[in-house]
């Protein structure tokens, strides 16, 4: 079968009596197959859209997530510097006393004062890694063999 659009129209003579019809038939097949091939192209447009609005959440989550990193680092480097520095202050100054004056009595206290710096530097490494959002979570997990499966996430808090 082939789709037509039929038109009929009446044929008046001088009196105004109708004497006959008018038949005009259209053939629409052509026009069907563009609506059809119309219909598809707004389909696959609509699906392209979703897909790239999809795209788009995913590379803002993870802007977002590459935010939130960055930020944790700084966090990191801020407490680390903060937590190297007073010590190391402590341990330059007791170095540029002995040297001043190498008596046994300073060389002694000196000594004594760097090694107690030394352990407050490891200790506020220590201190400001575990201090870090998420990482005793990840430790705990890949000590019980999860590694791989899990990965450190920042934590609401710190955003």
């Amino acid at each position: 079968m082939i789709p037509i659009s039929l038109t009929v129209s009446p044929i008046y003579d001088q009196t105004g009596r109708i004497i006959g019809a008018s038949k005009i038939a259209r053939d629409l097949t052509a026009l069907r197959a563009y609506a059809t091939t119309l219909e598809e192209t707004v389909k696959q447009s609509e699906a392209t859209a979703r897909g790239e609005r999809v795209a788009l959440a995913r590379e803002r989550d993870a802007l977002r997530t590459a935010q939130e990193a960055l930020h944790l680092k700084d966090e990191f480097l801020a407490t680390l510097s903060h937590e190297l520095r007073t010590p190391l202050s402590a341990i330059s100054g007791w170095l540029q006393l002995v040297k001043m004056r190498p008596d046994q009595d300073r060389v002694t206290r000196g000594l004594s004062a760097i090694e107690r710096n030394t352990k407050s530097c490891c200790c506020g490494v220590s201190s400001a890694w575990w201090s870090m959002p998420g990482v005793r979570a990840f430790h705990d997990l890949k000590k019980y063999g999860m590694r791989g499966y899990i990965r450190p996430t920042p934590s609401p808090a710190t955003a």
